[in-house]
C-alpha cells in the first residue's frame, strides 16, 4: 500500500458503495431519489459496513488502507486465536495462515469473502474456549450470536463453512462427553445454541429464496470449474497463472497435508481435555 490506492480488480467498489450509503444516511435528496436500501439483510456486505463509517472521518484511500489493514492483521491473528484456544502448545501452526492473506481472491477484490475467514476463525476459537466448557455464561451466547451475524454479513459460503465447523465441533464434544446417549445431547446448552442460530439461519433462507440470476447466467461456478479451481490451487496464483500454477500445486499438497495433521492434533486435544474434565 505504498501508493494512494491498493490496485485490485474491483477495488473501488467498497469505497463507492460505502460512499453511497454515507450519502443516503446524510439524507442526500438527489441520491435518495434513485437509490434505496435493500429490504433484505443480505450477506456480502461487511466491507460496506466497515468503510461507510471510515469514510465519515478519512479520505477514501486512507479508509481503504485501514480496511485492508484490518484484513491483513486480522486473518493471521484470528487463526492464531483459534489455534491458541484449542491447543496452546501448537500456537506456531498459526504461521500457516500468513501466506493465505495475499491470495487470488483478495486480488480480485473478494474482500467480503476473505474477511469472512477472520470472523470464522474468531468464532471457532471463541466457541471452543467459551461454549465447549461447563462455565458458559449468558453473555458468551450473546457474543457468539454477534459473531454469527458478522460471519453472515461477510459471505454466505464462509458462514456455511462456519456452521459445518461448529456442528462438527459440538457433535464431537457431545460424543466424547456423553458417548452415544442421544437423550443427553438435548440439554440446555444444545437448545441455547439452536436458539441463537435460528435468526441467522432464517436470514440465510430468505436470501436463497429471493436471490435470482439473470436469464442465461449462473449464480455460481459450474462443478467442473470449481473442482479445477481447487485442484490447481488457483487461490495461490496472484499474477501469472501459467507460471505460478507450477508452484501452487506443490503448495496445495503441502497445505492439505498440514491441514489433516492439524485436524488429527485438534481431535486428539479435544478428547484429552474433555476426558480430564
Amino acid at each position: 500500500c505504498a501508493g494512494n490506492y491498493f490496485l485490485v480488480l474491483d477495488g473501488p467498489a467498497p469505497l463507492y458503495i460505502g460512499g453511497l450509503i454515507k450519502e443516503i444516511l446524510a439524507r442526500n435528496t438527489f441520491i435518495n431519489e434513485y437509490i434505496h436500501f435493500n429490504p433484505i439483510f443480505v450477506p456480502n456486505s461487511i466491507s460496506y459496513i466497515i468503510t461507510t463509517p471510515l469514510l465519515c472521518f478519512f479520505s477514501p484511500h486512507l479508509a481503504e488502507k485501514i480496511f485492508l489493514l484490518c484484513y491483513f492483521v486480522g486473518l493471521p491473528y484470528s487463526f492464531r486465536y483459534c489455534v491458541y484456544a484449542i491447543n496452546k502448545q501448537q500456537k506456531y501452526i498459526a504461521f500457516l495462515a500468513v501466506p493465505f492473506t495475499y491470495n487470488f481472491l483478495m486480488m480480485i477484490s473478494f474482500y467480503n469473502f476473505c474477511m469472512g475467514f477472520v470472523f470464522m476463525f474468531l468464532t471457532v476459537g471463541f466457541f471452543y474456549k467459551h461454549i465447549m466448557t461447563e462455565n458458559t455464561k449468558w453473555h458468551h451466547y450473546l457474543v457468539l450470536f454477534i459473531l454469527f451475524v458478522l460471519a453472515y454479513c461477510c459471505h454466505i459460503v464462509v458462514f456455511g463453512l462456519l456452521l459445518i465447523c461448529i456442528l462438527f465441533l459440538y457433535t464431537w464434544f457431545l460424543i466424547v462427553k456423553f458417548n452415544f446417549s442421544i437423550a443427553k445431547w438435548f440439554n440446555a446448552k444444545t437448545f441455547s445454541l439452536i436458539f441463537i442460530s435460528l435468526p441467522v439461519l432464517y436470514l440465510s433462507w430468505v436470501y436463497f429464496k429471493t436471490i435470482h440470476a439473470a436469464p442465461g447466467q449462473f449464480l455460481y461456478l459450474k462443478n467442473k470449474e470449481l473442482l479445477d479451481f481447487f485442484i490447481s490451487a488457483r487461490f495461490f496464483t496472484i499474477f501469472n497463472e501459467g507460471i505460478e500454477n507450477v508452484h501452487s500445486g506443490f503448495l496445495a499438497i503441502l497445505y492439505i497435508s498440514a491441514f489433516f495433521i492439524c485436524i488429527y492434533l485438534f481431535l486428539q486435544n479435544i478428547s484429552t481435555s474433555l476426558f480430564k474434565n
